[in-house]
């Protein structure tokens, strides 16, 4: 079993099902150089499969995309010999791991995530914020620069006696509909929290580190996870399975709508792994219960 190759594996490739297990089960025979020669029939009984035309099957993708070249009858003893591009899967890997980099930073560059994230909803619509200017705590006082004017005594009495016998007209200022804490007519700004997106194994960047986010339905597990399990002993084609079980698990089945921190999702991977193992001793080899 090669580290290396299960590692650019976890990393790098594209694939999904069961290409994607007979590419593990290659990765976990071959040596650092990504070389390996198991027969069809050892390969479908690894990767649970029926037939070795499954495993047919799933090998045409592997070849189609270069993950995987296979040089036939050049064995010892006429076998095919499997080479895994763990070059191209590492390129890939990189590639990867750039472009989940551009997008956290466009994410945090945009603030389209952010832990602080606030809407101000105003009468005209809502507007997202995310700082506001520190008002000054001392204002000037307003000053009044309108001259008093000048009436003399009678003046004043005609105009007092000419507002009492003629009737006010009705106001047509309009009248606002909600007054906010300074008086001054304006709706009081309305402060509501934007949700961080659920989490699909590769957006961490997009999530804050203390928010809680459920499991998306989209989600793959995260290489790092992966390394974990085979770290502690799992074959990598008994992660994989492992791994589909968990999304179903927490997705669409019993744990679905839960929401934890991603540090406290990783805890749940790791716990769920010493579960699968008391349940089944045989789970990190890829065996069945006896």
């Amino acid at each position: 079993m090669s580290f290396r190759c299960i590692d650019a594996v976890f990393k790098g490739s594209h694939q999904r099902g069961p290409a994607l297990l007979v590419l593990l089960a290659l990765a976990d025979y071959a040596n650092d150089e990504g070389k390996c020669w198991p027969s069809m029939p050892t390969l479908a009984e690894k990767c649970r499969m029926k037939t070795a035309r499954s495993v047919i099957d799933a090998l045409a993708p592997l070849r189609t995309s270069g993950e995987v070249v296979v040089h036939k009858n050049a064995g010892k003893h006429g076998q095919n010999v499997y080479q895994v591009a763990v070059a191209r899967l590492e390129r890939q890997a990189a590639e990867r791991a750039q472009a989940a980099a551009k997008k956290s930073s466009l994410v945090k560059d945009s603030s389209l995530v952010n832990e602080s994230a606030l809407v101000q909803v105003t009468a005209k619509g809502s507007e997202e914020i995310f700082a506001q200017p520190a008002k000054d705590s001392s204002p000037k006082p307003s000053v009044n620069h309108q001259e008093e004017p000048s009436v003399d005594g009678a003046s004043a009495a005609s105009a007092c006696a000419a507002t009492a016998l003629t009737p006010s007209a009705p106001s047509t200022a309009p009248v606002s509909a909600a007054v906010n804490d300074e008086g001054n007519g304006a709706p009081t700004p309305r402060l509501v929290y934007i949700a961080p997106p659920p989490y699909d194994g590769q957006n961490e960047g997009a999530i804050p580190a203390r928010a809680t986010v459920s499991l998306s339905k989209s989600f793959d597990l995260p290489a790092d996870w992966g390394h974990d399990a085979v770290a502690i002993g799992w074959k990598a084609s008994a992660v994989l399975r492992e791994a589909e079980k968990f999304k179903q698990f927490w997705t669409v089945g019993k744990g679905a709508g839960t929401r934890r921190s991603l540090k406290g999702w990783r805890q749940t991977w790791s716990n769920w792994l010493t579960k699968a193992e008391k349940i089944n001793p045989n789970a990190a080899s890829g065996g069945t219960r006896a």
